[in-house]
């Protein structure tokens, strides 16, 4: 897997020999980039570090959204998120497949929803379902976490 170009600090939780570790394979790091484990939920670097953070297919499988998020506006001054499509995550988990997925992401503007894995099959489809989350924002982005159905 390779990592952005443009990135001089890339952040991972899991580095090294842990059985939660990236399954996607190992992950490029470029000359002039900087690896670090560090945890999405509680960033360790100081406020507005970053003219841009980009989250790639990650969110969906935090344990804390709203710990995540808010860390994203608190380092960064504007972002970049993307996050699976909802057709692929229903297929998913019809298959029980990708168990380790905990939300299904919907984007509206810049807002965010999540909606716990277990709800899936009672939620309505969105309108544009086959669009996955592609989500620019600047400042600050809004979200909101649904642990029951809505």
């Amino acid at each position: 897997m390779a990592s952005n170009p443009r990135a001089n600090i890339l952040m991972d939780k899991y580095l090294q020999g842990d059985s939660t570790s990236r399954i996607t394979g190992t992950l490029m790091i470029r000359k002039g980039q900087t690896m670090i484990c560090g945890d999405l939920e509680a960033m360790p670097f100081l406020d507005k570090s970053f003219d841009i953070v980009i989250c790639s297919q990650t969110l969906e499988h935090v344990d804390n959204p709203e710990k995540a998020c808010a860390e994203l506006v608190r380092v960064g001054r504007s972002g970049f998120i993307t996050a699976p499509n909802e057709t692929v995550e229903r297929r998913r988990y019809e298959r029980r497949e990708k168990l380790y997925h905990k939300w299904l992401i919907k984007q509206r503007g810049t807002h965010l929803d999540f909606y716990l894995r277990s709800l899936v099959p009672s939620l309505p489809m969105m309108e544009h379902p086959s669009q996955g989350v592609d989500m620019a924002w600047k400042g600050s982005f809004t979200w909101s976490v649904f642990r029951e159905s809505p």
